[in-house]
């Protein structure tokens, strides 16, 4: 919204000559940005979110990435409750929660004063006399960050000059209810550390206090002495919903937090299977509140030009989590991509990331020469057999055959294309409807966007098409001779089947779709458990050399 605007003010701007319209007009922008931004910020608070624990009787982060543990001073353990949204977690005084993988995100420093910002955000409400007590709601680095002590509210730091405090007298009004707080650390600001209270602003330290990080301690429920629980700082009362934010949110940002203004979490993009016209896009997502929520997927080839590429999965409840299939890109170039969810809240998006294809080159193909290229003929049918590089592209692969080398009109074609990568997969084309007792000749090409490979040999340091040739048999006695009469049970098949066949089987080879060969055996009865669920082709060959093919369902 806010380079629309400006384009169109810039565009305005270069038709106008009189200096009054020009201040003018510069002036209206700004306002117009100014706008745009207030519009923006008061959108969900997701951008920056580390970490955030819903309490849902576990102490798990959204991705269980940033899990926290639970430890004590005593046999006590820390236990769940009905809380403010859905179940919280409940501090009996001698019990706490502590992480270390957190605070290194939070502040990449790994000693001296952390000079990066970042913001909490939770509920709790206490189940004694706050004025009575000495508990530490939370505890970073060693410093005390938010505790209460004798009849105050203690906002503190650690500085160069020992730590500042900041007291407040108005926060316990009711121990019946839940208050929201949220303390917001930004060094670079003249008030380094603000208090919000249930969305209300209600003081700071100035900007002399820093953090000093002497641990990689992030306690919450207790503070620390030494490597264990300190005996007096236990909280005793229930913390619920807690976000981490490597940012200073806005107060209005803050505002909607507390007024439970609840935007979806997206808690995971990523992108994998990355091809020359393609790649997988994975994400997940929590709809907060029960609200269902709308995903989609914004793709372009600039990080501040991204249209909508596709939709994702609706849901409701739970972390909801999907893959996104992209496929026609160009190679070679580099996409960005955002993933966005929408309730009736509103929309949240996630950062920009991007990827690059891999470079295309034409396929490489070459004769499979471990056995004769052509193989299950009849008087009528023939397979062909022969190996594909697609080299990063999508490859579709033809045999073109005819009654001499030069005229190769027929075309017969795999019957699914190769998915990309860079490896060599064999492919086997079947001819049929073919003359009796008749020399076809054939050669095998793969196209992919960057051209067509044709299989050759080289002489003398030039390729040249390498033409191979079979002969039908005669129709009569050598097809009845040379087709093995077998089947297949059960078909459709999950872990087993089993060949019944008139003759001693000499091999069996079970075949995908693209032609490559994935189990060899002499077993009449083969395991075919470790084989993804789709259709494969079975080949029975007996000790006569008598051939058939025949076609399987895996479960």
């Amino acid at each position: 919204m806010v380079f629309a605007l400006y384009n169109f003010q810039k565009n305005s701007l270069k038709k106008k000559t009189n200096t009054k319209k020009h201040h003018r007009m510069k002036k209206s922008l700004f306002f117009l940005i100014l706008l745009a931004n207030i519009f923006i910020f008061g959108q969900a608070p997701t951008n920056g979110l580390i970490a955030y624990y819903g309490f849902e009787s576990n102490i798990n982060s959204h991705d269980s990435q940033n899990n926290f543990t639970a430890r004590s001073n005593t046999t006590a353990t820390i236990s769940y409750n009905t809380a403010k949204r859905g179940s919280g977690v409940y501090f009996q005084g001698q019990t706490g929660i502590i992480n270390t993988s957190l605070s290194p995100i939070i502040s990449p420093a790994t000693s001296g004063y952390s000079n990066t910002p970042f913001t909490l955000s939770f509920w709790a409400k206490e189940s004694v006399n706050p004025q009575t007590s000495y508990g530490s709601l939370f505890e970073l680095y060693g410093g005390y960050l938010l505790r209460f002590h004798t009849n105050y509210l203690h906002s503190e730091v650690y500085s160069m000059n020992g730590y500042l405090s900041v007291d407040y007298t108005d926060v316990f009004p009711n121990m019946s209810s839940y208050r929201h707080y949220t303390v917001v650390y930004e060094p670079s600001s003249s008030s380094a550390m603000k208090l919000y209270l249930n969305g209300v602003y209600k003081g700071n330290i100035n900007s002399s206090a820093w953090l000093n990080k002497s641990t990689n301690n992030f306690v919450f429920g207790n503070g620390m002495s030494g490597n264990g629980f300190h005996p007096f700082k236990g909280y005793q009362g229930t913390i619920d919903e807690l976000f981490v934010y490597n940012r200073a949110l806005t107060a209005t940002e803050i505002t909607n937090l507390y007024n439970g203004v609840n935007y979806s979490i997206i808690t995971n993009t990523s992108h994998t299977e990355v091809t020359g016209y393609g790649a997988k896009i994975s994400y997940s997502y929590i709809p907060l509140d029960g609200v269902t929520s709308d995903c989609k997927l914004y793709l372009g080839t600039s990080s501040n030009n991204l249209t909508l590429h596709s939709t994702g999965i609706s849901g409701n409840s739970g972390t909801i989590s999907g893959i996104i299939d992209l496929t026609g890109l160009q190679a070679n170039t580099t996409y960005f991509y955002k993933i966005t969810s929408t309730n009736s809240n509103g929309t949240t998006e996630s950062e920009v990331k991007s990827f690059t294809t891999l470079a295309v080159t034409r396929p490489t193909v070459t004769w499979d020469l471990s056995s004769t290229p052509a193989f299950n003929i009849t008087s009528t049918s023939a397979d062909i057999r022969f190996d594909v590089n697609p080299n990063n592209g999508l490859t579709t692969s033809v045999i073109k055959y005819g009654l001499s080398t030069g005229t190769l009109t027929n075309i017969a074609s795999s019957p699914t294309p190769i998915q990309g990568g860079n490896q060599v997969v064999n492919q086997i084309i079947s001819l049929t409807n073919l003359q009796p007792n008749t020399v076809y000749y054939y050669i095998a090409e793969s196209t992919n966007s960057a051209g067509t490979g044709q299989a050759s040999i080289n002489v003398g340091g030039t390729n040249y098409p390498a033409v191979y040739s079979f002969t039908t048999s005669n129709l009569g006695t050598n097809d009845v001779k040379n087709k093995l009469n077998a089947n297949i049970s059960p078909n459709p098949a999950k872990d087993f089947i089993n060949i019944q066949s008139d003759g001693k089987i000499k091999s069996v080879e079970i075949y995908n779709l693209h032609g490559q060969k994935l189990i060899t055996t002499t077993q009449k009865q083969i395991n075919i458990s470790s084989l993804s669920s789709g259709v494969y082709l079975v080949r029975i060959e007996d000790d006569k050399n008598n051939t058939t093919t025949k076609k399987i369902i895996k479960k």
